[in-house]
């Protein structure tokens, strides 16, 4: 006897109850079951499209809330479309919903207004009068606009006017989202438990929630909630990431290792999971610590490329004004990390070397707070921007300055600038990698390497094309340095050799620390000198690893964070050995080390992300310093510890060569550099496409 297959109403309820849990993909699969045998139901599209709508499927949301016809359906059809920046189609659905009900008619006129909000047209829209139209959902409605926009603190008001009127779980993450927007963390955090005292168990209240608490660092109870999530879900890899960056930062090295074959397992069905692509770029980016399936990661690559393609489809641009024919190359510069950060410290002396007379250099910052850093830059700009607002007030900012070639460093670092790239707001544009890998964006024409991190063979499997620079590619601007402090000072042991390791927590893995044990178990009366970490557990973690190890923890010593950056600098002159980390090279910290005079031992693999210390100790002369495995890893620190005449010889070497070779020789690194902004811009001045080319 067989069973009949469940009625409409069945299916709908269960659906309703998948939803409720944040199982929104069976939820999606119950209510195309229910409209099989109901066709044209409004209440199930409507259903539907809010579903899609979760599952951040804005096309096949608006495409079912315009099937379900009702105005209710067809406002959101329209609410939608504006954020995706549709205005055409907005109008559309608007049309519709006015013909269904007239009384609509104030509202709608305010949502059109506000789609010019959303296209940048400030002038136009940014006043209007509420009067009669103060309700919860037209505010909901101007919350959502502005925070497309990137007008956090306007979108603040317009959710706590909504909340005033009729709280709910949803405005509660809106306002949390607003208050993040602006990095205001503990408000944020507020708003999410008012969310889940509202909704409890809400899916993306729980996740945003934990991650709100790892911005604090409060990594305790970020740690709660993610495992809160998993229980519901344990497949969430998107989780199962948050959670594996929250164990490093703890020095949790086995909760970490294991959290990572978990999320490499979770992985593998990365296709049939639907994910926005900002939270796929926090993946993306952590695919430089993390050894994930290179097969994935290039499926995630793919799915951002193809979110911030559809897009950058979908928006208004202007025209592009960059000059063509002779003139110097107007060349735009766009980070958020123009400040104290790796980035900043790198490129501090490099836009003052250009060549004015063939470069006009522009430099875009989207950093909030300036440091003096910030300041420097800015001096030595031609033309300095502070930026605001989202993607399409950035793009806007830099296709009005007339950039010919658009250089970025942030990838997948920062979301903002990464959706302004994909609107295309310069002819050519080029990644610099800023972080150790590539960011596959069809908008980059182009990508800054050299033939040690991308080697011939590999460039071919890179979306942009490869440009080689001879030198390396990696940037390093001097620094002041203070004068070395006595060990004493510095909280070392008089006595003894001193192996260092300022790298961040994120890097520090279980294989690589057990290598690090090794040698300090191989070497009586040394010392390991780690950076605090963020988590006020990091120490007592990696004292306990030490422990299980066999090595007193008493021998790992932790060095407090300074904020002058020449004293940071000078405390390296205490150390005997730097170790590298072995997936993401210290690359920065490296050579922070190497200008401060600290020899630093390196293990080459076969990322680039492995091969970045290689780059930089080739570049300053010292590649005979880069180890072919682990096991010769260990037995050179080794060495080097029992032979002090061999670590002298190195230091020597690298006192000589830090002034003459060209890791630190900046005006050489920007001939190189502006010798490929020259072929590039010929390129594109004949018409011709995008091609890879080696800098001699």
């Amino acid at each position: 006897m067989t069973q009949d297959p469940p009625t409409p109403e069945t299916s709908h309820f269960h659906a309703y109850l998948e939803f409720g849990v944040g199982r929104y993909a069976r939820a999606a699969d119950d209510l195309k079951a229910a409209l099989s045998r109901d066709p044209g139901n409004s209440n199930m599209l409507f259903d539907l499209g809010v579903v899609y709508a979760r599952m951040n499927d804005p096309d096949k949301a608006m495409e079912t809330f315009d099937q379900a016809g009702t105005p209710a359906a067809l406002s959101n059809a329209a609410v939608l479309a504006a954020q995706a920046g549709e205005p055409s189609r907005a109008r559309a659905s608007l049309r519709k919903a006015l013909a269904a009900r007239p009384s609509l008619a104030q509202r709608l006129h305010l949502t059109l207004r506000l789609l010019g909000l959303a296209q940048g047209r400030f002038d136009e829209t940014l006043a209007w009068d509420v009067a009669g139209l103060d309700t919860p959902a037209v505010q909901d409605l101007i919350a959502s606009v502005y925070l497309n926009i990137g007008a956090a603190q306007q979108a603040v008001a317009a959710s706590e006017r909504a909340i005033a009127a009729e709280p709910t779980a949803m405005r509660y993450v809106t306002l949390s989202n607003a208050w993040r927007t602006l990095g205001q963390f503990e408000p944020a955090a507020a708003a999410l438990e008012k969310a889940l005292v509202y909704e409890p168990g809400l899916p993306e209240a729980v996740v945003d929630l934990g991650y709100m608490q790892e911005l604090l660092r409060r990594y305790d109870a970020a740690a709660l909630h993610y495992q809160a999530a998993l229980a519901r879900d344990p497949g969430d890899w998107f989780v199962l990431a948050r959670l594996l960056a929250v164990y490093a930062q703890q020095g949790e090295l086995r909760l970490a290792d294991d959290t990572l074959r978990r999320l490499r397992q979770a992985l593998t069905d990365f296709p049939e999971r639907a994910y926005h692509w900002e939270k796929l770029c926090t993946v993306a980016y952590r695919a430089t610590i993390w050894p994930l399936p290179a097969s994935t990661v290039r499926n995630i690559a793919a799915s951002i490329d193809r979110q911030l393609s559809d897009f950058a489809h979908r928006q208004e641009r202007g025209d592009i004004t960059a000059p063509a024919g002779t003139g110097r190359i107007r060349v735009g510069y766009l980070s958020s990390f123009f400040t104290d950060h790796p980035v900043g410290h790198n490129t501090l002396a490099l836009f003052a070397a250009h060549d004015r007379n063939r470069f006009e250099v522009h430099v875009f910052s989207y950093t909030s707070g300036a440091t003096s850093y910030t300041d420097t830059i800015a001096a030595g700009a031609e033309n300095f921007h502070a930026l605001r607002g989202g993607a399409a007030a950035v793009a806007a900012e830099i296709r009005a300055a007339g950039i010919e070639i658009l250089v970025t460093f942030d990838g997948y670092m920062e979301h903002t600038l990464l959706a302004a790239v994909a609107l295309k707001p310069a002819p050519v544009q080029v990644f610099f990698p800023g972080h150790a890998g590539e960011a596959v964006l069809s908008a980059f024409d182009y990508m800054i390497a050299d033939r040690i991190v991308i080697p011939r063979e590999d460039a071919f499997h890179i979306r942009a094309k490869v440009v080689t620079l001879q030198d390396g590619f990696h940037i390093a601007s001097p620094q002041p340095m203070a004068a070395t402090p006595r060990r004493a000072a510095a909280g070392l042991p008089d006595q003894g050799f001193v192996f260092c390791a300022f790298n961040n927590p994120e890097k520090i893995d279980l294989a690589i620390f057990e290598a690090w044990m090794r040698i300090l178990a191989a070497v009586d009366g040394s010392v390991l000198w780690l950076s605090v970490g963020r988590s006020p557990a990091f120490a007592d973690h990696l004292r306990r690893e030490a422990e299980r190890c066999g090595v007193s923890p008493e021998r790992l010593i932790f060095a407090t964070r300074v904020s002058d950056k020449a004293e940071h600098l000078a405390r390296h002159g205490c150390a005997d050995l730097f170790l590298d980390t072995l997936t993401l090279n210290a690359a920065t910290t490296a050579v922070d080390c190497l200008w401060a005079g600290l020899p630093v031992l390196a293990l080459q693999g076969a990322r680039f992300s492995s091969r970045v210390t290689t780059t930089i100790l080739t570049a300053i002369g010292l590649a005979d310093m880069v180890c072919t495995s682990l096991a010769d890893y260990e037995r050179r620190a080794i060495f080097f510890a029992a032979h002090p005449d061999a670590l002298a010889e190195v230091r020597v070497r690298l006192k000589a060569n830090r002034d003459t070779t060209p890791l630190f020789d900046v005006a050489r690194f920007c001939r190189n550099l502006e010798k490929a902004f020259t072929v590039m811009s010929a390129r594109h001045r004949a018409g011709q496409k995008p091609a890879g080319f080696h800098v001699e």
